[in-house]
Formats: C-alpha cells, sequence, structure tokens
C-alpha cells in the first residue's frame, strides 16, 4: 500500500494458500492492468530489481492443498555465478523471516521451486515504483 502497489490480498482472498491464489491473479489481467508483468527470467529479474523496479519471485504449489510461497527480490549486486547457482537476494516473511537470503534458500521448502541455472517453477513479477512519491513516514 505504501508504495501505490496492488497485489491480491485479504479480504479479496484468505490467508490460507494466498500465496498460489496470488500466482493466479498476477498472471491475469487485473494484474496486468494494475501494471504488473511478467519478466522472462532470473537475469532480468535481478537487473529490474537493481533499476529499482518492484520484483516479486512467486511459487505456485503444483498441489492445489499445499501452501505455495512469494518474496521481494533484493536489489545489489551479484555475480552472474551466483545468481545462476543459488538465485537473487529475497526479502520474505513466513515461517522463516529474513530480510536477506538466497532464493534457493528462502524458497527451500517447496521442492521444485528452484532449480540450479534459472529454472524450477519460480516466476518474476514486475511493478514499477514511483519512489519519488512514496511516503517516508510511518
Amino acid at each position: 500500500m505504501r508504495l501505490g502497489v496492488y497485489v491480491l490480498l485479504p479480504p479479496q482472498h484468505g490467508q490460507t494458500l494466498l500465496a498460489n491464489a496470488q500466482m493466479g491473479w498476477l498472471r491475469g489481467p487485473d494484474a496486468m492492468a494494475g501494471g504488473w508483468h511478467t519478466l522472462p527470467d532470473v537475469v532480468t529479474a535481478q537487473t529490474e530489481a537493481n533499476r529499482g523496479v518492484l520484483v516479486m519471485a512467486v511459487f505456485e504449489n503444483p498441489d492445489p492443498e499445499r501452501p505455495g510461497h512469494i518474496a521481494i527480490v533484493r536489489p545489489g549486486p551479484i555475480a552472474a555465478s551466483v545468481l545462476a547457482q543459488s538465485g537473487p537476494m529475497v526479502t520474505q516473511a513466513g515461517g522463516h523471516n529474513a530480510l536477506a537470503v538466497p532464493l534457493a534458500q528462502g524458497f527451500g521448502n517447496h521442492p521444485g521451486a528452484w532449480v540450479v541455472g534459472g529454472g524450477g517453477a519460480v516466476r518474476f513479477f514486475a511493478h514499477d515504483v514511483a519512489w519519488g512519491q512514496v511516503p517516508t513516514d510511518r
């Protein structure tokens, strides 16, 4: 809300299996109309985060009864070899909260989410942010 960016959240969907529902929403026309777009790969995701774009890494669990996961890609310098091995650094909340953790570790409880080399079921979505218009007060 502080960034002026909407993503599906309660009360439009309950907390249960929310990440799975958010992935479905991000792929849909409402998300696109709201400024979200899909990024093709992890390199583009890191590049966009470094440019100041809000980038989310999203995993929809293929088992509809089990939770997925979402994290925010952190901007910062990262070697291509590290990016290919363990993905970008992400910020996440949930069963394991982390200010900065490699995506491979943050999504480690979700088999198939990250595969070395940038494969796996994690998808990246981006939304421009007007940083000059973001309130700085709490």
